[in-house]
């Protein structure tokens, strides 16, 4: 699934939101990785990228500086979905896409520790932030993984 995620990246300014031990985005050397916990980023220990310790929902960049924005199990953990969309739209260069992976509705197990998302709720988020909505649809055989892929327009 890392893969076929990282198939559809953008451009070379990458930001990965959650970027924990690194696993998605550690071998691209232009992605920065941002995370508010350092015992996941003391992780990452082969990092290429830059990794940055920052809260996505009062970002250290400037706006307009990305070109794909990753979040690879960390979105679910946004306390508002739509300020950390807003928070993404503002990050992002025009034509700009946010990637993610989350888990499925089938994945029910996670349901009482944090909100799992319908591909309804991500296509309404989306387009409540500005995004177009690309692809939202579940990525693996037991339909445990949700893959988004939205684009700033503009």
């Amino acid at each position: 699934m890392r893969e076929e995620l990282l198939s559809h990246v953008e451009g070379k300014r990458i930001l990965d939101f959650g970027v924990g031990t690194g696993y998605t985005t550690g071998r691209l050397p232009h992605a920065v990785g941002i995370d508010l916990s350092m015992k996941m980023m003391s992780r990452a220990i082969d990092y290429r990228g830059q990794l940055v310790r920052a809260d996505i929902l009062k970002p250290p960049f400037k706006g307009g500086c990305f070109d794909t924005i990753i979040s690879a199990g960390s979105f679910y953990y946004l306390p508002d979905p739509l300020e950390g969309l807003k928070s993404f739209r503002y990050l992002l260069k025009d034509g700009g896409i946010i990637l993610f992976l989350s888990p499925n509705t089938a994945l029910s197990v996670f349901k009482p520790f944090i909100h799992i998302y319908t591909h309804q709720e991500y296509r309404n988020l989306f387009n409540e932030a500005g995004f177009t909505p690309e692809i939202v649809r579940t990525t693996d055989a037991r339909r445990y993984i949700c893959f988004c892929k939205a684009r700033k327009e503009g």
